[in-house]
């Protein structure tokens, strides 16, 4: 098989050689080929995931995207990310301790705010 460069690509490959990057022009060739294979499997896993995705849409499995729905999946999106902050935030209080010479230690994670807030109810001026 016989391959024809431009002048730019032989200049770019004689450039690649000269600084390391690359051993022989034999290189070059087996680098693009292992990079085209690449691209190829990429390509064929996302056509069969397009398949996939009209599949769904034929079987009524689709949603129909307004900015109504993006607005109602935005706004679930911050609930349920909102909840497991409250369930973070409620494990985080959990692992307070009072100890006898201090109002109150915090173990991990958000404890200052929440151990400025134990010791401020716990002290004599509820400050």
């Amino acid at each position: 098989m016989k391959i024809t460069l431009t002048t730019d690509q032989e200049t770019f490959i004689r450039q690649a050689i000269k600084t390391g990057r690359l051993d022989r022009v034999e290189d070059v060739v087996t680098e693009a080929l292992l990079l085209w294979e690449e691209r190829e499997r990429q390509r064929s896993e996302f056509l069969l995931s397009l398949d996939d995705a009209r599949d769904s849409i034929a079987r009524g499995e689709g949603i129909p995207i307004t900015r109504e729905s993006m607005r109602d999946l935005a706004e679930d999106v911050m609930r349920r990310g909102r909840e497991r902050l409250d369930v973070e935030r409620q494990t985080q209080a959990r692992q307070c301790i009072n100890f006898p010479d201090r109002p109150a230690t915090i173990l991990t994670g958000y404890g200052n705010i929440l151990s400025e807030k134990v010791a401020a109810k716990q002290s004599p001026t509820g400050k």
